[in-house]
């Protein structure tokens, strides 16, 4: 008895992405006929039938390669200067800052306004953040981290000691404010330091830019 085969299937002249099967081979991947496909940037590549129904194939790499050129664009203190290549199907550029630093950033990130200096600008705006080592706007606006349970910041409980405790921080010393047995004692008394502290520095700060604010106009 002969068992006639399954006849290979035909998808000559179909078209997947950019290619255009044209040719069967009798060579094979697996269980799959590789097929000579036609390229729409011209080139020729040989894939397997499975490849191109799934969608895993669609050119024969060129669009790996595409980009949209972007040389002399600004965005923020970027200037996109030359084509950089692709990684992880993102085109790259090379970027000169406007400090004078080179640095590579994706083209997403450009149009997206994600990166806008080689850092510089980040760094400007962390060091404006700081006067005399207080992070200002920190004190202007004040946040409970996540890991805070009592509700007040530099307030927590001591379970070993079975006692409150208090604490602040300022220009980069840690003040330890005591151990107490009511947490309303503890608040407190992290309340006069910020008075004390927190409260002067700020009245210092604001006055000072004021005269600064003043001295531009």
């Amino acid at each position: 008895m002969i068992v006639i085969g399954r006849k290979p299937k035909d998808i000559t002249g179909k078209r997947y992405g950019r290619l255009i099967a044209k040719q069967r081979t009798d060579r094979k991947d697996g269980n799959c006929y590789i097929w000579i496909c036609h390229c729409d940037c011209g080139n020729t590549i040989e894939v397997s039938i499975n490849r191109l129904e799934h969608g895993d194939i669609k050119s024969c790499g060129c669009l790996l390669h595409e980009f949209i050129d972007v040389t002399g664009n600004i965005y923020g203190n970027l200037k996109a200067m030359s084509y950089a290549g692709n990684k992880n199907r993102r085109s790259l550029w090379n970027c000169l800052c406007e400090c004078g630093k080179s640095c590579v950033v994706s083209y997403g990130d450009l149009v997206s306004g994600n990166t806008q200096s080689c850092g510089c600008k980040k760094s400007e705006t962390m060091r404006s953040m700081y006067v005399a080592k207080t992070n200002v706007s920190k004190l202007l606006n004040p946040k409970l981290r996540a890991t805070n349970t009592s509700g007040v910041t530099g307030v927590s409980y001591n379970k070993s000691r079975n006692r409150w405790e208090a604490e602040i921080t300022f220009q980069g010393k840690r003040y330890r404010l005591g151990r107490y047995k009511e947490k309303e004692e503890a608040v407190k008394a992290r309340r006069r330091a910020e008075e004390e502290l927190h409260g002067k520095f700020i009245k210092w700060y604001k006055h000072c830019k004021k005269g600064l604010d003043n001295n531009e106009q």
